[in-house]
């Protein structure tokens, strides 16, 4: 996960943007936990 989150830091320095990640826990305390991973990365569609 750390690769991923260098990578991302890159991408927002190389591009000038804002990126993130982020982790939720779903359903804490049934059977099936799990985590939610999110990744922003903002595009544009500009020089299509």
């Amino acid at each position: 996960m750390e690769m991923t989150r260098k990578r991302l830091e890159l991408l927002g320095k190389f591009f000038s943007v804002k990126t993130a990640i982020q982790f939720f826990e779903t359903y804490p305390g049934t059977a099936n936990p799990g985590t939610r991973v999110e990744m922003v990365l903002p595009v544009s569609t500009s020089a299509l």
